[in-house]
């Protein structure tokens, strides 16, 4: 019975982003977002986009204000 109670009372979860990990992300997609927005398909707008979340990824990831968790 005491497990059954451990299992109702979770803990409650913190946020996944803070809110200047919000704002960086955002700006950093804005440079992005032609690319990543296209409704192409095929090879090259692929491979376009592929690059657009790296650079992004990075981007945002450079940012002193960033976790790394």
């Amino acid at each position: 019975m005491d497990l059954k109670a451990n299992k109702m009372s979770k803990r409650e979860r913190g946020p996944n982003w803070e809110e200047d990990e919000k704002t960086i992300f955002f700006h950093c997609y804005q440079n992005v977002a032609k690319v990543l927005e296209d409704p192409k398909k095929d090879f090259n707008t692929n491979t376009k986009k592929n690059q657009a979340w790296l650079n992004l990824m990075n981007n945002f990831n450079g940012h002193s204000n960033v976790k790394k968790v």
